[in-house]
């Protein structure tokens, strides 16, 4: 949800203060977004804008803690309301809010209700404060709207409401105002029935795994390691004697944090060193011991979490500067090891942090792979068990690696910054602060607490002249990166040096974390080349398809355990971050959204996940963009995944006819076989509505109109006009035009197909008659004629009179304005604005825009020349720039107004050549027109967000926005 509204309704300013790090998390604070309102926006009387609201760590959420939040977040929105009033005495605010039913999904400790109450009493209260705090403001929030995806848990919310507002009227003038709750629940579009009562599928719990010995105070990490903190004794103190050092841990704490009202937790005695011995004499081993992975299991694990360590499919392993170190990717509880079944993400605990991390959204990447090791010996000391010569071996498989990582980052258009080979350490450190980097790989020779000649010791990556890139070199980088790859765990051909390989790993990962990389990927066992470039050739793959980081972890380890099984490279690879990371957080999700192995066991797990699809492709791009090339591979997928059986039935043939209308022209010849094929056969189930006849006919109306084919919109007006007589209370047939015959006002919306229908006939019969002067123009005054007619029966709902006046301006064309239609369209502006405060959709948005265009059209001002002419242009561009400012329409939306404007000028242009006399004003206006639909199309335009025509919807109640 945050990601929708960062993308569709706030400029991706979430993800902007995100990137500052003034984002909300922590209890008591609050991330809130206003976006300036312009004319338009300030007549609707409503704003756009998020609220973030901090909900603190994970597990530590309460109804009580829940309310607070509420209020903190509310009150930062009322003092920006009022912030936002420039000088004079303060207006009067009567603001809404929408909110997420939050709380609920987030633990079980919190019930429906008491996410509910939270949300109504944290705003009651803000009001109450608020208003004690400034009695010379009079702002406050009067309507709370509580949005919920899935259908059995909205109509929970709603009822729990119910006994909410009950109960806080019964506490009498507690906060000063009464609580009215609508008791029925409103439908949108795209909402859910869920199919899975699977708890918490997209949740990940924390298992924290802590040294239950470690001092609270006193104490410090360094490495792993720990020891008594050195410290200045107060004046006249005597000195504390320091306390002997301790090698290893003798008992773990586990605190597991899940979807439990407890957190339930574990001291769990060992003995110390046992596991540490094991580490330490396999670390250097790429191949994969099971009898090793089994015994680290049952030596780690407590009993009572050994069995909800197999159950789990996800998790997050929180950790100290101790338990790090150990292995926990390679364990084994039965027949595959734990990381092949669970994904698993680690996180660490540590009091530092850089406060101001600044980061780039440019795809750009560095990536380092065998650099020159000439001149080791002369820094670093001779070990007393190896022979170290001037250089270290060369690592051919890092080559390879850093060399597939560049290849797979530039099919994704990303530029690279490459150090592969023998380069020597300045040109390399040199290239570190050359650019701002989003992604850091290095593959190459590390060191971990190695000796140098004059007696110190270092950690790090090696490169030439006996210098490193540590995690200081790193940190210095003024520009955080978001994604570093760490691989210091290749093995050399000879003369192999024992690296502690695990505390290289925690020790740089830490420091990258402290800085602020978001997500870090180290090995900390021994990794074997030609599995390791499978890992971080997959990996890349899926981040950069914008995988969230868990997910993309979890599938390069399943790849390289499936073309490698017999080694351990696969749990070798320490990922530390946030699970639901992904590297573009502006980008495009749909590849993250992805459901790997999906198997639907009803129909109508099937026939959602085609509703999704349908819902996708019509809030996206245009049709004819790569993105319905996708979505209709993932039609394909999805009846792979179904029996055969299920491929014939009528419901599932109408669900794919929905998704391939919205695909575009390329899927028409799909899209009507699946409506064909969805109403001639016998629907036993009933699950094929007349919808289907109306959505055949209106493809068929729309694609005739787009390819001139006029043969094909006369097919759609025999399905209409058949469905029409049937409603008929005669079924005697009747002739269109004798009038009472045809029902009125049975089916608004039919009707208005209709009207679209000759209004698109009407449009591609004077495009004929304007390439062949010879065409009959009666022909098309005849279909201008029908479609107004049709608009007249369709209702008084703005869009339907909106297309009918304009229709009207160009059949009059050359008559004084009638005033009465005047009024008719101001007063659609009006009503378009009222709806707008009830439901802020695309629709009521652009009806003001629209309804100013035809009332320039009906007074004839878009068609005088000069001043007069222009002004009248610029006043209606500007009024659909303001309209369209901050409103999430989609691309499909602004191709509809833009095909409005379209039929608009191409008829004027027809009736300038019908009628000599007024051809030079017909041309204008058919001009401006196309000015119009280009500016609509053009820079200005995209900046705020698509356009669309609420005139050419074919519905304005319910703002489906399908248009016809």
């Amino acid at each position: 949800p945050e990601a929708l509204i960062d993308r569709e309704l706030v400029r991706q300013e979430l993800s902007m203060r995100h990137r500052l790090g003034l984002y909300a998390g922590a209890q008591g604070t609050a991330t809130v977004v206003l976006l300036t309102n312009n004319a338009e926006e300030r007549r609707r009387g409503k704003t756009r804008g998020a609220v973030v609201i901090g909900l603190g760590s994970y597990g530590e959420l309460s109804a009580v803690t829940l309310t607070e939040a509420v209020r903190v977040g509310t009150l930062r929105y009322l003092l920006q309301l009022v912030d936002r009033q420039s000088g004079g005495p303060p207006e009067a605010i009567e603001a809404p809010l929408s909110a997420l039913l939050l709380g609920y999904n987030s633990t079980t400790n919190i019930s429906v209700e008491d996410s509910v109450a939270a949300l109504v009493r944290g705003v009651l209260a803000a009001n109450q404060q608020f208003s004690e705090a400034r009695r010379d403001v009079p702002v406050r929030i009067t309507q709370l709207e509580i949005v919920e995806l899935y259908l059995d848990i909205a109509a929970t919310a709603a009822r729990a409401l119910v006994r909410v507002a009950e109960q806080i009227n019964r506490d009498g003038a507690r906060y000063g105002m009464r609580v009215e709750a609508d008791r029925e629940l409103r439908q949108g579009k795209g909402f859910s029935q869920r199919l899975d009562a699977s708890p918490g599928v997209a949740y990940w719990p924390r298992l924290e795994v802590t040294d239950a010995d470690q001092r609270e105070e006193g104490l410090q990490e360094q490495g792993g390691d720990r020891h008594q903190e050195a410290s200045s004794p107060p004046e006249g103190a005597e000195p504390l004697a320091a306390k002997p050092r301790r090698a290893f841990a003798e008992r773990l704490r586990f605190a597991y944090l899940g979807q439990r009202a407890r957190s339930e937790t574990i001291q769990h005695q060992r003995q110390p060193g046992l596991v540490e011995s094991l580490v330490a004499s396999s670390i250097r081993q790429s191949t994969y011991v099971e009898d090793l992975s089994r015994t680290l299991f049952q030596l780690l694990v407590p009993h009572d979490f050994k069995n909800q360590a197999r159950q789990m499919d996800r998790m997050v392993l929180v950790l100290d500067g101790y338990t790090a170190n150990l292995p926990w990717e390679l364990l084994l509880a039965d027949d595959k090891p734990l990381a092949l079944s669970t994904r698993m993400v680690r996180q660490l605990q540590s009091p530092r942090y850089r406060t101001q991390v600044r980061q780039t959204l440019e795809k750009r990447a560095y990536v380092i792979g065998n650099p020159s090791t000439e001149g080791f010996n002369k820094v670093f000391a001779d070990g007393p068990t190896w022979k170290a010569p001037e250089a270290l071996d060369s690592l051919e498989g890092a080559e390879n690696e850093a060399q597939t990582v560049v290849n797979v980052l530039r099919r994704y258009s990303y530029d690279c910054e490459e150090a592969i080979g023998a380069e020597k350490a300045v040109d390399i450190i040199n290239k570190l602060y050359r650019s701002r980097y989003r992604i850091v790989h290095i593959a190459a020779h590390g060191v971990y607490d190695e000796k140098t000649r004059h007696g110190g010791s270092r950690s790090g990556v090696v490169l030439s002249d006996g210098l490193l890139i540590t995690a200081a070199e790193i940190g210095a980088m003024e520009t955080v990166p978001d994604l570093v790859f760490l691989n210091c765990c290749h093995l050399a051909k000879a003369d192999a040096r024992p690296v502690a390989f695990n505390r290289l790993a925690y020790s740089i990962s830490r420091e990258l974390i402290e800085m602020g990389v978001r997500a870090v990927v180290a090995a900390g066992w021994a990794v074997d080349d030609g599995a390791a470039r499978v890992f971080a050739e997959e990996f890349y793959g899926q981040i950069l398809r914008n995988r969230p980081f868990g997910d993309a972890v979890f599938a390069a380890r399943s790849r390289t355990h499936e073309e490698f099984p017999s080694l351990n490279t696969w749990g070798a690879y320490q990922a530390y971050g946030d699970p639901g990371f992904v590297i573009d957080p502006m980008g495009d999700r749909a590849a993250a959204e992805a459901v790997e192995g999906w198997k639907p066991v009803t129909q109508e797990e099937l026939m959602q996940r085609l509703r999704e699809l349908a819902t996708k492709a019509s809030g996206g791009d245009p049709p004819s963009t790569e993105r319905s090339r996708e979505l209709a591979g993932d039609v394909d997928m999805a009846l792979q995944s179904c029996p055969d059986a299920w491929k014939s039935l009528p419901a599932l043939r109408f669900a794919l006819g929905e998704v391939y209308a919205e695909l575009g022209d390329a899927y028409f010849d799909k899209a009507r076989e699946q409506y064909l094929a969805a109403i001639r056969p016998e629907d036993s189930s009933g699950g094929v509505p007349i919808r289907a006849i109306e959505q055949l006919a209106n493809l068929e109306a729309r694609t005739g109109h787009t390819t001139a084919n006029a043969e094909l919109i006369n097919t759609a007006l025999g399905r209409l006009k058949g469905l029409v007589q049937l409603t008929a209370t005669s079924l005697d047939p009747a002739e269109e035009n004798s009038g009472t015959e045809w029902p009125a006002l049975s089916n608004p919306e039919r009707a208005a197909l209709l009207g679209s229908a000759y209004k698109r006939l009407a449009a591609v019969l004077a495009g004929n008659l304007l390439q062949d002067h010879d065409k009959d123009g009666g022909a098309v005054l005849l279909a201008l004629k029908q479609a107004i007619d049709w608009y007249a029966k369709a209702g008084t709902q703005p869009y339907q009179v909106l297309n009918l006046l304009a229709l009207e301006a160009v059949r009059d064309f050359g008559i004084a304005a009638n005033p009465t239609s005047l009024e008719r369209v101001r007063g659609c502006a009006l009503q378009a604005r009222v709806a707008w405060r009830a439901n802020p959709d695309f629709w009521n948005a652009v009806m003001p825009a629209d309804a100013l265009m035809t009332e320039r059209l009906l007074d004839r001002s878009l068609g005088s020349k000069g001043r007069t002419g222009e002004n009248s242009f610029s006043e209606v561009q500007k009024t659909y720039a303001d309209a369209l400012a901050h409103v999430p329409g989609t691309s499909r939306e602004l191709d509809s107004v833009v095909q409005h404007l379209r039929i608009l000028q191409v008829l004027f242009e027809a009736q300038g050549h019908l009628n000599p006399r007024l051809a030079s004003q017909a041309r204008l206006i058919a001009e401006r027109l196309d000015r119009l639909a280009q500016r609509m199309l053009g820079p200005t335009a995209g900046q705020g967000g698509a356009g669309g025509s609420a005139a050419d919807s074919s519905d304005g109640t319910d703002g489906t926005g399908e248009t016809h």
